[in-house]
């Protein structure tokens, strides 16, 4: 049994030897990992410490939702945010139902930020305390650039959160996640507390809020390796008096329903809660086509169509580039951790990551002897919200 170093404030990680279930890079379904985990069901992972580097990405979690890690040939899903936010907004700004079907459409589309590759155990690095992404990108040439950003903003529990402006729409969107992963039996589920907070200015220059809470993500053993979002999530806006609640629909072990299905409602909202009937049904795959119905008309249209959208953002000319005021990049944090596993030099990579986790331990020692309390640099704790100072 390898057994995984001490974590803060003495308590120890879960024990499980995982390299012996995984060779180098193949990821596959083993009945020793579920061994490994059988008696940890229903309990939380957040310290689990036997995941072995060979099972880790070169790349942050905190740069997921501003680099084009996971989908290079696409943008990162924030710029990808604002594509749509820039083609469809003029066309909406004047209408609230059409506002609020917009904002939905732009979060279906964030649903869609691993385009897939997340049916494996690699996994990205958990930033540390303060490390952040700060990227520019510049969404037109005759338009002012859009800044996207990312910050570790607590360790225990860990939490991340991330803030977009576009000075061209004048709309800011923020909010933060802490991911609290559980073993289920045969899945790991993620909880992701938190919510979003999405702001457009209409033309008479006042701010229209929407609300948002996040999905849960499960990562399923058995009989394959595959992802889905679970439970419901929904969107509220008191301005324009509507809300949408929305689930994911459970994928079968054979497959035969798709695991990016989803279906919800959109309400009227009157003093903080949904008015019954529903206005409009919403069905289809967030990686597919989602289509509106009107419950009382009947008629149908597509709300999303990811095959269109990707058409769209893939002739969106996106070039970005890292800011140079940001304080610990996630690129400097992690540099010989991400050159050793794209070498494929594990041992380096284990010995460079075990370095940078050490000096995070030994900073917060530091901080604790001193009476120091540790500040974001990008965002301020206001309430249960965590706003960008941008």
């Amino acid at each position: 049994m390898v057994v995984a170093p001490i974590c803060e404030a003495g308590t120890r990680p879960v024990e499980a030897d995982l390299s012996a279930v995984f060779s180098g890079r193949e990821v596959g379904l083993s009945l020793n990992l579920l061994r490994s985990l059988t008696n940890l069901r229903n309990v939380s992972l957040s310290r689990f410490g036997g995941i072995p580097i060979t099972l880790h990405r070169p790349v942050s979690a905190s740069e997921v939702l501003t680099c084009n890690s996971f989908q290079p040939n696409r943008p990162p899903p924030l710029a990808r945010f604002a594509v749509h936010l820039r083609r469809d907004l003029p066309h909406a700004i004047g209408d609230p139902l059409q506002r609020f079907l917009l904002v939905l459409k732009l979060n279906i589309a964030l649903l869609d930020w691993s385009g897939g590759t997340m049916d494996c155990l690699l996994k990205p690095m958990n930033p540390v305390l303060g490390e952040s992404t700060r990227i520019v990108h510049e969404v037109q040439p005759t338009h002012p650039a859009l800044t996207s950003v990312t910050e570790q903003v607590s360790h225990h529990p860990s939490v991340t959160a991330f803030a977009c402006y576009d000075p061209a729409t004048l709309t800011s969107f923020y909010g933060h996640v802490d991911i609290t992963p559980r073993f289920m039996g045969l899945s790991v589920k993620c909880d992701m507390s938190g919510t979003r907070s999405l702001t457009l200015t209409l033309p008479d220059g006042v701010p229209e809020e929407y609300e948002i809470s996040n999905p849960a993500l499960e990562w399923h053993l058995f009989p394959k390796i595959r992802s889905n979002y679970t439970g419901p999530w929904w969107i509220r806006c008191s301005t324009t008096g509507l809300a949408a609640e929305l689930h994911h629909c459970p994928s079968s072990l054979i497959g035969l329903r798709s695991r990016s299905r989803m279906e919800g409602c959109i309400c009227s909202l009157a003093e903080g809660h949904l008015v019954s009937p529903a206005l409009l049904t919403i069905a289809g795959e967030f990686d597919g086509v989602v289509i509106l119905r009107d419950t009382r008309s009947h008629l149908q249209r597509v709300l999303w169509d990811a095959a269109a959208a990707g058409e769209v953002e893939r002739a969106s000319p996106l070039p970005q580039r890292q800011d140079a005021l940001e304080a610990r990049p996630a690129q400097v944090v992690w540099r010989h951790v991400f050159d050793a596993l794209q070498r494929e030099d594990y041992p380096a990579a284990h010995a460079a990551k075990v370095a940078v986790e050490e000096e995070e331990r030994a900073k917060r020692r530091e901080r604790a002897a001193a009476g120091v309390v540790w500040a974001p640099r990008w965002f301020e704790r206001v309430g249960e919200r965590w706003v960008p100072r941008m």
